[in-house]
C-alpha cells in the first residue's frame, strides 16, 4: 500500500464512524438506548450502579452495530435488516494502477461530495441528467447504501473517458470501507475516538430535529425525599421552594436540596403551605400545630414563627404580599378563620383572627399584592380583601356543584408585555374537586370544565394558567374556557408513572407541580436566562 493510499484510508476510516452515527441516530436502536439511559439515570436515586447501566444502555448499541457494519463492508444495512440492492458493474480488465491516480486526484471532490450530500442528500433528477451515471450514493430516503469494494472498482469499464468523474467520486468512497479488518481488530482505540464524534454528532442531530429548548421540557427530578409534598411555590427568581410532611423543606439549586429536615424549630411538624415575597428574597412555611417560618433565600437563614398569637391550630393555607421587609402573611385554618402578620425590621405584628365565612374550612387563600386578596372554604365560599386581610366581603359563589379546593389570582393587570403593571387583579380563578374552575371577572362567575377527575391545585401567572390532579394529571387554560392537558409534552418520563399532584406554582415561564412520594415534575431548570438568572 503506498503512502498516499494509507493516508486515505486512515481518513476514510475515520469520516465512516462519523456516517454511521449519523445513520445510526435516526434508527429505532437509538431511540431505545437514548430511553434506557434516561430511565436508568433516573434510577440512580436507587443506586449509583443504575448509572452504569444507563451508559451502558446508550453506549454499547452504537459499539456493536458498528463493528458489524465495517465487518459486513456495505452488504447488509444492519438498520433495516434488509439486504441493499446488488450494484453490478461492466467487467473489463483495467490499469492497476488507476484505482491510486482517482483516488488521489479526488481528494476536494470527494469532500465536496459528503458535504453535498450532509446538506441536501441526493439532488433531483433534473440536476443530474447533464452528468454521466454514476452509483448511486444514498437510497431515497437519506439511508447509507452500501459502498463498493475496492475490488470492484479496479474492474471497473474505463474505456470511455465519460466514466472518468463516476470513478473518481466511487473511489473516493471505496476509501471509506478500506482496511475494515485492521480497524475492526483496534475498536476500543476507535470506540475511544470516537466518544467526540458522538457527543458532536448528537450536538447536531439535536438541532437537526430543532428540539425544544430545555427551558420549555418537562422534567422529572432526582428528590432527596419521599415525603409527600402538600405545596410549592416557584420565586420571582425562578427558584422552587417545596414542603410536606415532617417538616420537610426542599429547594432548587443545581438540584433539589433540602433546606429543612424537620421544619422551623426542628418540631417535625407537617407543612402544607409555602409563598414568596414579590421579589422572592423571602420565603414563608406554615403547617400543622401553628407552625410558621421564614427564610431567607440569599443566605438559607430561618426563623421560627411558630404559634402566632398563641394559635396552634393546624394552618391550611398560607399567602405572602408586598416585598422583602414590607411583607404581608395571610394564615388560614380549618376553622375558617384568618390571621394576617405584617413582617416590619425584623419582627411580625400579629393581627387578631378574622372570620370571613360562617366558619368552614379554608381550602385556599392568594395575595394578588399586599392589600388585595381572597381566600375560599369548602361550603361554596369565596371571599375578597381590599386591606391586606384585616376584613372579608363574600363575593360568591353559587350553585357550585363540586367542594373549592384552591385559589389563584393574576398578580395585577398587566402591561402590553406581559410584566405586571397598574391596577387591580383582572380574575379570580377557582379550582374544584369535580374537575371544574370557576372564574370570576369583577361581575359574573363561570364555570370550565377541565376534568372527570378532582382539581387539587391552580396557579396562574400573566396570561398563563395550570391546573393539576388528583390523578397525577396537567391541564393548561389555552384560550377562554378551553383547557387540554399537557402530558404530552413529558418527553423525558411517562407521564402515567406520576400519582397524585396536590400543588402547582408559575411565574416567568417555570412552572413546578408536586404531590405524593417526593414527586416534583418541573418545566425547565433554575438559573435558564428564561428565568433572569443566567
Amino acid at each position: 500500500m503506498s503512502a498516499n493510499e494509507h493516508s486515505t484510508d486512515t481518513e476514510a476510516g475515520n469520516r465512516g464512524f462519523g456516517t454511521f452515527f449519523r445513520t445510526y441516530t435516526k434508527t429505532w436502536v437509538h431511540t431505545v438506548a437514548t430511553v434506557g439511559l434516561t430511565a436508568f439515570g433516573t434510577l440512580t436515586f436507587v443506586h449509583r450502579w443504575f448509572a452504569a447501566l444507563a451508559f451502558a444502555s446508550y453506549l454499547l448499541p452504537p459499539i456493536i452495530l458498528y463493528i458489524r457494519w465495517r465487518r459486513q463492508a456495505g452488504d447488509l444495512d444492519v438498520f433495516s435488516g434488509h439486504s441493499s440492492p446488488a450494484q453490478t458493474e461492466p467487467e473489463a480488465e483495467t490499469d492497476q494502477t488507476e484505482p491510486e491516480v482517482d483516488q488521489t486526484a479526488t481528494d476536494s471532490e470527494t469532500s465536496a461530495t459528503r458535504d453535498g450530500r450532509q446538506s441536501r442528500g441526493d439532488r433531483p433528477d433534473d440536476e443530474q441528467s447533464d452528468e454521466p451515471e454514476r452509483t448511486p450514493e444514498k437510497a431515497r430516503d437519506g439511508t447509507v447504501e452500501p459502498e463498493v469494494g475496492a475490488d470492484d472498482v479496479a474492474e471497473r469499464d474505463v474505456a470511455s473517458d465519460a466514466m472518468a468523474d463516476s470513478h473518481a467520486v466511487t473511489a473516493g468512497d471505496d476509501a471509506e470501507t478500506a482496511g475494515v479488518d485492521a480497524e475492526t481488530a483496534d475498536v476500543d482505540a476507535e470506540t475511544t475516538d470516537g466518544d467526540t464524534e458522538i457527543a458532536d454528532d448528537n450536538t447536531n442531530t439535536a438541532d437537526d430535529a430543532d428540539s425544544p429548548d430545555e427551558s420549555d421540557q418537562w422534567l422529572l427530578p432526582s428528590v432527596p425525599t419521599t415525603a409527600t409534598l402538600h405545596d410549592v411555590v416557584v420565586t420571582e427568581t425562578g427558584r422552587g421552594y417545596a414542603v410536606g410532611d415532617g417538616g420537610v423543606v426542599l429547594t432548587e439549586a443545581d438540584e433539589w436540596t433540602t433546606v429543612l429536615e424537620d421544619g422551623p424549630g426542628a418540631a417535625g411538624n407537617d407543612l402544607v403551605g409555602v409563598d414568596a415575597t414579590d421579589d422572592g428574597d423571602a420565603v414563608w412555611v406554615a403547617g400543622d400545630s401553628g407552625t410558621v417560618g421564614r427564610l431567607e433565600t440569599e443566605t438559607g437563614r430561618h426563623t421560627d414563627h411558630t404559634a402566632p398569637r398563641d394559635i396552634t391550630n393546624n394552618w391550611l393555607g398560607l399567602a405572602v404580599g408586598g416585598s422583602t421587609g414590607e411583607e404581608t402573611v395571610l394564615l388560614a385554618d380549618g376553622s375558617g378563620t384568618v390571621v394576617r402578620g405584617q413582617y416590619r425590621d425584623g419582627n411580625v405584628t400579629w393581627d387578631e383572627p378574622v372570620s370571613p365565612g360562617s366558619g368552614s374550612s379554608l381550602s385556599g387563600v392568594a395575595l394578588a399584592d399586599a392589600t388585595t386578596g381572597y381566600c375560599c372554604d369548602t361550603n361554596d365560599g369565596v371571599f375578597e380583601t381590599t386591606d391586606g386581610g384585616q376584613s372579608f366581603d363574600r363575593i360568591g359563589i353559587e350553585g357550585a356543584d363540586g367542594t373549592l379546593t384552591d385559589v389563584a389570582v393574576r398578580a395585577v393587570m398587566e402591561t402590553d408585555d406581559g410584566h405586571p403593571g397598574d391596577g387591580p387583579p383582572s380574575s379570580v380563578l377557582l379550582s374544584a374537586d369535580d374537575g371544574v374552575v370557576h372564574r370570576y371577572d369583577g361581575t359574573n362567575w363561570t364555570p370550565e370544565r377541565v376534568s372527570s377527575t378532582a382539581l387539587t391545585g391552580i396557579a396562574r401567572d400573566g396570561n398563563r394558567t395550570v391546573a393539576c390532579s388528583d390523578d397525577g394529571s396537567l391541564f393548561e387554560r389555552t384560550s377562554p374556557a378551553s383547557w387540554s392537558p399537557i402530558d404530552d409534552d413529558f418527553g423525558s418520563f411517562d407521564s402515567d408513572d406520576i400519582d397524585a399532584l396536590h400543588a402547582v406554582s408559575i411565574v416567568s415561564g417555570r412552572c413546578i407541580a408536586v404531590g405524593t412520594a417526593g414527586t416534583i415534575i418541573q418545566q425547565g431548570r433554575y438559573g435558564q436566562p428564561e428565568d433572569g438568572n443566567e
